[in-house]
C-alpha cells in the first residue's frame, strides 16, 4: 500500500516539475477485441502541455487483472502520443498509438497493433473540439 501510495504522489509531482497537466484514472471495463474478453481493470495516466495554439500530449494505459491471492497482474499496455493545433472550430491532430502485450509468469496474453493518424475536426463551436 506505502508504494502505491508513493508511485501516485510521483505521478503527479513527475509532470508539475515541468509544468505539466496530468490526470490519472481507474475503473472497470468490458471490452472485446476480435472476439477476445480484455481483462476488467484499467489504470491510465495522461500527460499533456498547452503552447499557444498547439497541445503536446501522451497517455499510457494499462489493463491488468487481479487473481486468488488478491495480486495485481498486468496483460496489456496502450502508449499514444500526439500534437494538435487549434484555430478557432478547426483542429488538425496528428497521433500515435500502439499496444503491445504484457509478459506475465512467461506467458504473453493480449494483443499486439496500433495506428498513426491525421484527422481535421471542424466543430460548430470551440467548445466541441475535446482534446485527449
Amino acid at each position: 500500500m506505502k508504494r502505491s501510495i508513493i508511485l501516485l504522489v510521483l505521478i503527479f509531482l513527475f509532470p508539475s516539475l515541468f509544468a505539466l497537466d496530468c490526470s490519472v484514472s481507474m475503473g472497470y471495463q468490458q471490452k472485446y477485441t476480435n472476439g477476445i474478453a480484455h481483462d476488467p481493470i484499467f489504470v491510465s495516466l495522461k500527460v499533456y502541455q498547452d503552447i499557444g495554439n498547439f497541445q503536446i500530449y501522451g497517455k499510457y494505459q494499462n489493463e491488468f487483472h487481479i487473481n486468488s491471492q488478491t495480486t495485481a497482474m498486468p496483460t496489456q499496455d496502450y502508449y499514444t502520443v500526439g500534437i494538435s493545433y487549434e484555430v478557432g472550430n478547426t483542429m488538425v491532430v496528428l497521433e500515435h498509438m500502439c499496444q503491445h502485450p504484457v509478459i506475465s509468469d512467461y506467458t504473453i496474453r493480449g494483443i499486439t497493433g496500433g495506428y498513426t493518424k491525421i484527422g481535421i475536426t471542424i466543430s460548430s463551436s470551440n467548445q466541441e473540439n475535446n482534446r485527449l
